[in-house]
């Protein structure tokens, strides 16, 4: 007796980090819920049109990120599913979708640099992206929420991700980044953009972050570290992305679902590097509080150990951290360590009380009463939403 023919699936993606986690996130459904055999191909369309007339193909996961791309896969008319925010995926209702909250992204990010006192804001995006004009959204409306303004730069072509000499976008890009006020605090729509804003300020003599602070998305980590100094960014959720592009599919073609369908991922968080790793106000003693907290708060750091640092007595530092901040220096190291807390659980699946000791906390079960209470969700709870999903 014949075996079934397996599925045979085409992964429109390209080979840089972002799409590498979506990848991982594709093969572990893949292994775990189908026989799929998969496939990669670069989502440009000449390689898009000879790869769908080259073989016959069950389904398509791909990044639709130009209208050619897309025209190609509808007019296959196969099961498909998008993982770019590219376009407007209203305009695509021939296949199913993931979705990033892009509103809520910029949101975050504005809610981030508002925290560390920053007054000037900027964000440097694409013309020609749908997703980078939501996270721009997000980020302005978020801002005037605030009573804050923030200058915009958009480009019609993306800076080059290489050497110098300087293209006239990077020509673009300095003469905006001189006229902003010090300091300010950037969001770029990706960590490409991020780069080579931050390579521009070398050239230029504009440090970073006093000067200006450089928030990417993606936290692509070779690209973070490449930087100088290293790179902030908003975690994306590229194997949980992945994850959810399959499972897509397999509901697709197992018709449980119909074309035009959505799955909208939430943001999980920030990773802090040195690119932003400043609070904007002048204060020396605030600055070494906050940042002996940053970088032992998960040690177990009591408010006495970060009042000796600080050189002052408790109770004169609980006042400042109040006048400054409007948070207490307790509130400030509760803070950290859930920040830490929500890392851990979005990136694996470390056991509860192991996150638990990693973060500083006594126990899984404290833990858990801590970070319900300023979540309002349990760690359980937390990792369901923003992990990949294991189901």
């Amino acid at each position: 007796m014949r075996s079934k023919r397996k599925p045979r699936i085409l992964l429109l993606m390209g080979r840089h980090t972002p799409w590498d986690e979506a990848l991982l996130g594709i093969a572990a459904y893949a292994a775990k819920h189908t026989r799929w055999v998969l496939d990669v191909a670069s989502p440009t369309p000449t390689v898009v049109n000879n790869a769908l007339q080259e073989r016959t193909w069950d389904g398509v996961i791909g990044h639709m990120n130009s209208w050619e791309t897309y025209q190609n896969i509808a007019a296959w008319a196969g099961p498909a599913v998008n993982c770019s925010g590219d376009l407007p995926i209203e305009k695509m209702p021939e296949m199913a979708h993931t979705a990033t909250d892009n509103d809520g992204l910029g949101r975050m990010v504005a809610r981030y640099f508002i925290d560390r006192k920053f007054r000037s804001f900027a964000f440097l995006g694409s013309e020609n992206h749908h997703n980078s004009l939501q996270r721009e959204r997000g980020f302005i409306d978020e801002l005037a929420q605030a009573g804050l303004e923030c200058a915009v730069l958009r480009l019609e072509e993306p800076p080059e991700f290489g050497p110098l000499p300087l293209s006239n976008a990077d020509l673009e890009i300095l003469d905006w980044m001189k006229a902003l006020p010090q300091p300010t605090a950037l969001l770029a729509f990706n960590d490409l953009f991020a780069f080579r804003v931050s390579q521009l300020c070398f050239e230029a003599d504009i440090r970073v972050p006093e000067h200006l602070a450089i928030m990417g998305v993606h936290n692509d980590r070779l690209v973070c570290h490449l930087s100088h100094p290293p790179l902030s960014s908003v975690e994306y959720l590229g194997q949980r992305e992945g994850w959810e592009a399959a499972r897509l599919l397999d509901r697709l073609l197992k018709r449980e679902i119909s074309p035009g369908t959505v799955v909208e991922l939430p943001v999980s968080h920030i990773v802090t590097r040195h690119s932003t790793d400043l609070l904007a106000i002048d204060d020396p003693a605030l600055a070494k509080a906050l940042k002996l907290i940053a970088s032992r708060a998960a040690e177990g750091i009591t408010v006495d150990d970060v009042a000796r640092s600080a050189g002052m007595n408790r109770r004169a530092l609980e006042r400042h951290f109040q006048s400054l901040l409007g948070r207490s220096p307790g509130m400030e190291i509760q803070r950290v360590r859930i920040d830490r807390v929500k890392q851990l659980l979005a990136s694996g699946n470390a056991p509860m009380g192991e996150i638990a000791e990693r973060c500083g906390f006594c126990d899984a079960r404290w833990m858990s009463v801590v970070f319900r209470k300023a979540e309002g969700c349990t760690p359980s709870d937390y990792r369901q939403k923003y992990g990949l999903q294991g189901k």
